[in-house]
């Protein structure tokens, strides 16, 4: 799943929630910059976050399940998220989150994702006229990850997540419905 603002949170709260049940199955999730809500101190400290945090986030951000365990010590052993950005310091002191971490310059990541082999994509995107839809802010890697994939001819499962109040951008970020394996829109 793609960087900050492309998570489909909602999605990956089912799916990260399912496995957690299931402790036979296996689930790696790799990702970067897994977006909370932030928790201040009482005082100066809420009074400066809490408008900031409502304007960023919005009323009904859905935090992501996996990042809640991953905080308090709670990730089951059957689940890895494997991030390539952290949000700094925010996994001092977190073995778990330590251990998974990727550390790959950006150029490197989709190259690190096929070599992992990733075959399921699931990633917000915007709805546009007729059957197109824009991979909005997050088309670099994902593209480049569908063709790789295709390249290797490697079987793969892409589910798109249509945000009403994602921006469509144009050019290489437009696909057609074909471009997905499904889409869900609410």
């Amino acid at each position: 799943t793609p960087l900050g603002l492309g998570k489909p949170n909602r999605v990956l709260n089912r799916i990260y929630d399912f496995f957690k049940e299931e402790k036979s199955l296996k689930l790696d999730i790799y990702t970067a910059l897994s977006l909370d809500v932030p928790t201040p101190k009482p005082g100066l400290e809420a009074r400066f976050v809490e408008p900031f945090a409502q304007k960023f986030f919005g009323p009904d951000y859905p935090r992501l399940h996996y990042l809640m365990d991953l905080h308090e010590g709670k990730m089951p052993d059957n689940i890895h998220v494997y991030e390539f950005y952290l949000q700094a310091g925010r996994f001092l002191g977190n073995p778990k989150a330590q251990k998974d971490y990727i550390s790959v310059n950006y150029t490197h990541v989709v190259a690190n994702l096929l070599h992992k082999g990733v075959q399921v994509i699931v990633q917000l995107v915007a709805k546009g006229q007729g059957d197109t839809y824009s991979l909005s802010s997050n088309p670099d890697l994902t593209l480049d990850l569908i063709e790789g994939l295709r390249q290797r001819k490697t079987p793969y499962f892409f589910l798109a997540v249509v945000h009403p109040d994602l921006p469509f951008i144009g050019g290489e970020a437009s696909v057609k419905e074909d471009f997905f394996s499904a889409v869900l829109s609410s």
